[in-house]
């Protein structure tokens, strides 16, 4: 009777440790399922966040690259309302001068009348 409680409780043990066995190997295959499931997550996360930072350096050489553009094009007009500008006074200044060359013209036309005029009297 002793011999056959000592098997049983023998059993009873090996079927116990049988058992824990099988959990440790459960507890410890879902915690590698868990482990590679958040190194997964991870990685999935470290490469969106990789994305975003190529994202972000597109977004900032693409913003550089406007406002070098915008610049550009700023200089641009100011050289050519420069050159209009001075094209301008340059038509203004001839103006000037032809109109003071009209009336030099005319001044001495009326000068030489009035030579003319004060000849004639004197003769």
């Amino acid at each position: 009777e002793a011999a056959e409680r000592r098997a049983a409780e023998l059993r009873a043990y090996r079927a116990e440790a049988v058992a824990r066995e099988r959990l440790r190997a459960r507890a410890k295959e879902a915690s590698d399922r868990d482990t590679s499931e958040r190194k997964h997550a991870f990685e999935m996360l470290k490469a969106t966040g990789l994305e975003a930072d190529r994202l972000k350096h597109e977004q900032e050489e693409t913003n550089r690259k406007a406002i070098l553009e915008q610049q550009r094009l700023r200089e641009e007009t100011l050289r050519r309302t420069r050159e209009q500008e001075a094209l301008q006074a340059e038509r203004e200044a001839r103006e000037r001068r032809r109109k003071q060359q009209m009336e030099a013209e005319a001044e001495a036309e009326r000068a030489r009348e009035r030579q003319a005029r004060d000849k004639r009297r004197e003769e």
